[in-house]
């Protein structure tokens, strides 16, 4: 089954597609060289000129790159060529990356007219506006009917108001020549680059050796910075000096209390979890469990969500923050700011109107992980049998998975484990083939029967240990056979006077991080404070459970992202400010970054300056 999901993916020009490298050359006449230079090209560009020293670091950044060059395999397949080349856990390299490259197929024009059949859902040879929203959507960042339509009419090209086949395709291949040409761009821009670092590098060198004596640095005329209604404000000199940002007090910590009849009001519980998808956990790539909240009616809400008690989960060695806001039409509505009666909970009250509302659960991760502690991976299979050690790191995926807690799972329930251990879709065909391999309950899955599914798949000619164990990782559980990757909570939503409202689980693959991204960014613009650095604004939001910090450039500045170091180690009980952060300021307002106290009397207080 040719996964869509495979063919593209949302990048920061339009939100578009992986495409065929294959079929991109043959179009246009073999630009660009051969297809293992441009492999060999596109690698250099990740990770910069010095390829024998560069490595990709992450799962992420290879499964990507591996897909920019035109190349599908399914998510087992990717993580089979991450586990075998990353053995010593130090990434890829250049060369391992070619070979992967010479194994894997490019996507062929067939394959692109298969997908393009998968996502006419109507089968009437034609892409609908409402077609290609779902598909962009389904890449995992929802993209809004503006502004599908207006990338819709790029590719329109007879002005019909939907895609054809022929204009699909130059949708797609369009990609890759826009990746070709940024690779290109930047290997120019880098030359360039340090061009100007020598020249600049030698004519300080001749006046440092015509005058050594110390000379006054001119400062330039403050800038005020704005303040917002909380009260803090900072300046910034010139704008190649620096500003500070944060109040230096601790933020006033008042919990959320339950309201006195709240006995009386509709209850929805749920389980979830937030999932490391990085083996390389620096970049803290981390997805959660999202819901959909649907109101029939106004009402009051009272919204609750702690860690689950570990007791429950055998396998379960993590830690993790834990947050949340409401959003609704991409805009947050409320955002959780307090705890909730006790140490381990957090929670908001809220009045919302009729409609539906994303509830977005969100985290640093920064004490997810996927290191073992022991040198020799434990044994989680043995002789196409699992061990009871396998079973128990099995049943706790189970118990992630069942988000009802009824101690079954359902299609729907069953599509986030496909998805997340395949990223491929419980179709139809699927869904047939294991209601014939093993027991249902209506038309759910019992652990027994979960199990029974794992031996036999572990039993199939084409199905190795190996497999199993990529399952295994996908839910967070490392080498020795214990979750550290993975973290599970529990959320409760209670309503005043809407007595049929739903929560919908969505699939953690699917979360929408762009929704998120752009919402806190938003939120932390409009109720916090600010401070101008050079085309820079920064903006900053202090609270009881969390700092964020976002920024925006000015529009008539260039348009490559300003690299900024922030520097916050004059914070007080704030968790890993250790050092001092990279962060990069683009045109459109961004989050830069969270911070998440570790002590209850925490300040947070930050130098930012240019790089």
């Amino acid at each position: 089954q040719h996964r869509m999901s495979s063919l593209y993916s949302k990048n920061s020009s339009s939100g578009v597609k992986r495409s065929s490298f294959d079929a991109q050359r043959r179009d246009s006449g073999g630009e660009g060289g051969s297809d293992s230079e441009f492999c060999e090209q596109a690698f250099l560009s990740a990770v910069g000129r010095d390829g024998s020293k560069g490595r990709l670091r992450t799962f992420d950044e290879f499964a990507a790159l591996v897909q920019q060059t035109g190349r599908n395999p399914s998510q087992r397949a990717l993580r089979q060529y991450w586990d075998r080349h990353n053995s010593r856990r130090t990434g890829v390299d250049l060369q391992s990356f070619l070979e992967v490259c010479r194994q894997e197929p490019v996507t062929t024009r067939d394959e692109l007219l298969d997908a393009f059949h998968a996502v006419d859902l109507n089968s009437d040879g034609y892409l609908s506006l409402d077609e290609f929203v779902q598909m962009l959507s389904s890449g995992g960042e929802p993209i809004t009917k503006l502004e599908a339509r207006e990338l819709l009419q790029q590719y329109d090209k007879n002005g019909d108001g939907k895609l054809d086949y022929e204009e699909f395709i130059d949708f797609v291949l369009g990609d890759i020549k826009r990746s070709r040409k940024s690779i290109e761009d930047s290997r120019r821009l880098d030359s360039k680059r340090d061009r100007d670092w020598d020249r600049d590098r030698d004519r300080d060198s001749d006046r440092d050796s015509r005058d050594e004596s110390p000379k006054p640095v001119p400062r330039g005329r403050g800038k005020k910075a704005s303040t917002s209604a909380g009260g803090s404000s900072a300046a910034a000199t010139a704008s190649s000096s620096e500003v500070q940002i944060g109040s230096g007090r601790t933020p006033r910590a008042q919990a959320v209390k339950p309201p006195a009849d709240l006995k009386k009001w509709t209850q929805r519980r749920v389980t979830g979890f937030y999932l490391l998808d990085s083996e390389n956990n620096s970049q803290r790539q981390v997805l959660s469990s999202h819901y959909t909240l649907n109101l029939s009616s106004s009402t009051n809400v009272y919204i609750t969500m702690q860690s689950m008690p570990q007791d429950k989960l055998q396998t379960m060695q993590s830690e993790c923050d834990i947050g949340f806001a409401l959003f609704r039409d991409g805009k947050p509505v409320a955002v959780c700011e307090s705890p909730a009666g006790n140490k381990s909970a957090i929670g908001l009250k809220a009045d919302l109107g009729p409609g539906d509302y994303e509830l977005l659960p969100y985290c640093i991760g920064d004490k997810l992980h996927m290191e073992a502690t022991s040198s020799k991976a434990k044994s989680a299979t043995r002789n196409k049998k699992i061990t009871a050690a396998g079973k128990a790191a099995l049943e706790d995926i189970f118990k992630l998975c069942d988000t009802n807690q009824d101690g079954v799972l359902d299609r729907a329930e069953l599509q986030v484990y496909n998805y997340i251990t395949s990223n491929e879709e419980l179709t139809d065909e699927l869904w047939n083939a294991l209601r014939n391999m093993v027991k249902l309950s209506n038309d759910a899955l019992d652990f027994e029967g979960f199990i029974d599914l794992s031996v036999q798949e572990l039993e199939e000619d084409n199905w190795s240990e190996e497999n199993f164990w990529i399952n295994l990782k996908s839910f967070g559980v490392n080498q020795d056979l214990l979750m550290t990757g993975a973290f599970a909570y529990e959320l409760e939503v209670n309503c005043s006077e809407c007595r049929n409202f739903e929560l919908i689980a969505g699939n953690p693959m699917r979360f929408p991080v762009s929704v998120l991204s752009k919402g806190l960014a938003n939120y932390t613009k409009e109720k916090g404070s600010s401070a101008q650095l050079g085309d820079c604004t920064l903006h900053w939001l202090e609270t009881p459970l969390r700092v964020y910090i976002a920024g925006e450039k000015d529009n008539s500045s260039q348009a490559m992202p300003t690299r900024l170091l922030l520097d916050a180690r004059a914070s007080h009980g704030v968790a890993d400010v250790g050092e001092t952060k990279q962060i990069f300021v683009k045109r459109s307002c961004g989050l830069l970054l969270q911070l998440v106290p570790d002590v209850p009397g925490f300040t947070f207080s930050a130098t930012v300056r240019p790089d």
